[in-house]
């Protein structure tokens, strides 16, 4: 009943894209074969192919109101036009992939209904107007991945800037590996478009909740992480519309005179503020991180996977583990992000998230329109800037009313700063107002994500012409204790959930509590969560957690004489606290 599913997956606030094979024409056993027969003067009796001729007006217009419009009223968002088996036509020179794009999008560009978008094939150069691409059947292969990561980046040469890889690969043989689909997933959240695709092999999964239970939280993790990071993609893809320039780009763009930014085809800039270098090889047997190699050009970088600050103008070589995405922010960057939530449809962006990453001042624009209109191309959109300034120990946070309007625009929201990388404050005002701690995100509040050693202000709901101005005090040399301390919370509570699953009280023969006590892992790694409760505690907290990792250390190095299992939780702390 796909009447049915597609007022049920309307009712989900779901879009729906339905494939098409246009080169095969009409043929006898499909529903509409008689009413396309009698348009195009066809015996429907004689059980004959009607054949593609998009070139044909006559059957263009027959093939749009016959087939494709009553789909479109029953529920169809999009179109993703795939195989086109001939590049030729009947006329010289007309490439029926580009055309038939042509014809598609202009035709949802007549009607008016939405915003005019399609998924087709590459119809050659001058086909970037037709967002978006499909950049084939791949092979299933770390080749493959590293081949996407330069294609993405460098098709921007050419201005085609949205492409729909494969992620995770198409076809060929498959064991489905966790490492190399997470991978794959991670370079998908830092690109234009995320979309998982495979051949209909049963064997080749594609779903994550299918993988193994650690890898499904990752993978959520990285869906999560590409919804909080839409209105970032959003401003960059206005950006691209004003600019030409693409939301992936290589290196080169920003760095032209950098020999280095040639030699770098599996890194890219992602946007203004992120330089992103995703792993593309297996990680070593039995290791639990691997190493990826960066050239970061000049200034100060954040990585965001350990919580370090980096100077640049060098190539870094980084410890890095499978769920970790190697993704470095300018100096003073900050990111527009959404709250959690299912879709963007469910419900208007509110609060808007403002991450601030390590700076000495920054801005940032954030644009919004209707979403699914052509109204921004008569001005329908607003504007919202934010910026900031640190001077010792004092940061200023503005945000500026929003400038210009469109149909549906909020006229109220609250906004969330979060200071990454940042000791707790010891005062907060908004608006001149101070503002108590709270062990919760509310409205007026502040409160301190231990885990990711990062302030996070909430003001009260404002008017969205309003002028919003924070300032906090914040202890600002902080970096000796902060460094790296994102990245070893969180790996030593990996190892605290491998130790909780090692540890046999009828047989202690592999961690012994009476030599080594575990309550110093289970302490150390609880570190962040401890922060969240009672950030006053915070320098303490952080010495404290470099001589709980000494002792962690020295105990591995004992143990792992004798239990070499332990041996990878062994290396990846001390390469943790090595390379912060």
């Amino acid at each position: 009943e796909p009447t049915d599913f597609l007022k049920w997956s309307d009712d989900q606030n779901l879009k729906i894209s339905l494939n098409l094979h246009p080169a095969s024409g009409i043929q006898p056993h499909e529903e509409q074969y008689a009413a396309m027969a009698r348009a195009m003067a066809v015996d429907p009796a004689g059980g004959n192919q009607i054949p593609f001729d998009i070139l044909n007006k006559t059957w263009a217009k027959n093939f749009l109101d016959l087939i494709i419009h009553p789909m479109e009223r029953n529920g169809v968002d999009f179109w993703w036009l795939d195989w086109q088996a001939w590049s030729t036509t009947n006329m010289t020179g007309v490439n029926p992939i580009f055309y038939l794009n042509y014809v598609f999008f202009s035709d949802m560009e007549r009607q008016g209904l939405h915003r005019p978008l399609i998924y087709h094939r590459w119809g050659g150069l001058g086909n970037h107007r037709y967002q978006i691409g499909f950049s084939g059947d791949t092979s299933i292969s770390w080749a493959t991945l590293a081949y996407q990561t330069y294609f993405t980046a460098n098709a921007a040469n050419v201005g085609f800037g949205y492409w729909g890889n494969d992620i995770g690969g198409f076809r060929g043989s498959s064991d489905n590996d966790p490492e190399l689909f997470t991978r794959w997933f991670q370079f998908g959240v830092f690109s234009p478009i995320l979309k998982t695709h495979a051949t209909s092999n049963s064997e080749i999964k594609r779903k994550f909740w299918e993988y193994p239970f650690e890898t499904f939280l990752s993978l959520r993790g990285l869906v999560h992480l590409r919804y909080a990071l839409l209105p970032y993609i959003y401003t960059a893809a206005r950006t691209a519309y004003d600019t030409g320039v693409s939301i992936s780009r290589p290196m080169y763009y920003d760095n032209p005179q950098d020999d280095q930014a040639y030699r770098r085809p599996t890194q890219y800039m992602f946007g203004e503020q992120m330089l992103v270098s995703p792993v593309v090889e297996a990680m070593p047997k039995e290791a639990l991180h691997t190493w990826r190699e960066t050239w970061l050009p000049k200034g100060r970088w954040y990585e965001w996977t350990s919580g370090s600050t980096i100077e640049g103008d060098r190539v870094v070589s980084r410890p890095i583990t499978v769920e970790e995405v190697p993704v470095y922010l300018k100096d003073g960057a900050i990111v527009p992000m959404h709250p959690k939530m299912r879709n963007t449809s469910e419900r208007p962006v509110d609060p808007l998230i403002l991450a601030i990453f390590p700076g000495q001042h920054g801005k940032a624009t954030v644009y919004e329109d209707e979403g699914d209109t052509s109204g921004y191309r008569q001005d329908q959109y607003a504007i919202t800037r934010a910026s900031f300034t640190r001077q010792q120990d004092v940061v200023r946070i503005t945000i500026d009313p929003a400038e210009g309007t469109y149909p549906g625009m909020p006229v109220r929201r609250s906004y969330q700063v979060r200071l990454v990388h940042m000791l707790p404050p010891t005062s907060v005002t908004i608006n001149g107002k101070p503002v108590d701690f709270s062990a919760e995100s509310r409205a007026g509040t502040w409160r301190y994500e231990g885990p990711d050693l990062a302030t996070w202000i909430t003001t009260p709901e404002v008017g969205i012409r309003e002028r919003v101005e924070i300032e906090l005090t914040s202890p600002s040399s902080g970096d000796e204790l902060l460094n790296g301390k994102v990245a070893l919370m969180r790996r030593l509570y990996t190892f605290a959930k491998f130790l909780g699953g090692q540890r046999n009280f009828r047989k202690q023969d592999k961690w012994s509590d009476a030599k080594h006590p575990s309550g110093i892992v289970t302490r150390a790694a609880q570190t962040g969560l401890r922060l969240s409760k009672r950030p006053d505690t915070a320098i303490d907290e952080l010495r404290g957690l470099d001589l709980a990792v000494s002792q962690i250390i020295a105990m591995l190095t004992e143990v792992t004489k004798n239990q070499p299992d332990f041996l990878p939780y062994l290396k990846l702390l001390e390469v943790t606290v090595t390379s912060p």
